[in-house]
């Protein structure tokens, strides 16, 4: 009780280190994000609020800082279309021990293959992965109960995957599809393929600005630029054993909004419980 006032408090006065979700778009559609914290919070608590609807345009990228301890779901629905719930990215953090528990649940609609994809810690070198490039896969909960399998991390920023990417036309966002190798016991991006003709106009390319994409986010404080792609085959090496990426960060103001709630329950932390 004293730690989570003594949190209360601090985070008031600016600090609390924030989390920090990094929403990246694999295709061209725009969608809208919206976020459930876990049920149970009474008025007061600490990392109980719901987060302000964030715009993530298509094939950018936007990150949103999350507040110490918040613990809730997010999913998005395509940019203008009525709410309602999809794929969910899930997590606790600084849960137990301080860590964060982390998933993806297709318990409320496994019929969303269209919104979240793969959900991971972004600087944790033995960090796996949750969530489908394509679904349905062994790596995502589709039944209430499930055990957690994903080992909790220590990091504080995380990496979503939206949609579904046409690599023939932008073949460097195989770097965001996740994969586990078996030969070096972790998860690793997927090599970039060689697309001859393939569509590089916005990357950021070492040596030039990187292009960017601003739109009116007026649900948003966030700044959108596009996904840096290695070019240096060491440097991919680098980031592909430490199972990250390079992208540029941003960050969006949490901002309260009624009406919503969703109960994540002990599904991160231990067994996974399905929404009302």
């Amino acid at each position: 009780m004293f730690i989570s006032k003594l949190l209360y408090f601090l985070s008031i006065f600016g600090l609390v280190v924030a989390n920090t979700i990094t929403f990246i778009s694999l295709d061209e559609d725009a969608r809208d994000i919206y976020s459930k914290h876990k049920l149970g919070c009474k008025e007061g608590d600490h990392g109980c609020e719901d987060l302000k609807i964030l715009s993530v345009p298509g094939l950018a990228n936007i990150s949103l800082s999350l507040p110490r301890g918040w613990e809730g779901n997010f999913y998005s629905v395509p940019a203008g279309t009525p709410n309602r719930t999809g794929m969910l990215a899930e997590i606790c953090s600084q849960g137990f021990e301080n860590k964060s528990y982390f998933d993806v649940s297709a318990i409320d609609n496994p019929n969303d293959h269209m919104g979240v994809k793969q959900f991971w810690p972004a600087n944790d070198q033995n960090a796996e992965v949750s969530g489908c490039i394509t679904f349905p896969c062994d790596q995502t909960y589709y039944h209430p109960d499930d055990k957690q399998t994903k080992r909790p991390t220590q990091s504080e920023e995380f990496i979503c995957t939206l949609g579904n990417a046409d690599l023939s036309k932008h073949p460097h966002l195989a770097q965001y599809h996740m994969v586990y190798s078996e030969e070096h016991k972790k998860w690793r991006p997927m090599s970039a393929p060689s697309v001859p003709g393939a569509d590089v106009s916005f990357l950021a390319v070492p040596g030039v600005p990187a292009v960017t994409r601003s739109t009116d986010a007026e649900s948003s404080t966030a700044t959108h630029t596009v996904v840096a792609e290695k070019t240096d085959a060491t440097d991919e090496e680098d980031a592909a054993d430490e199972g990250v990426t390079s992208v540029k960060k941003q960050t969006a103001t949490p901002t309260l909004t009624a009406g919503h709630s969703h109960s994540l329950g002990d599904t991160v932390a231990a067994k996974h419980t399905a929404s009302d």
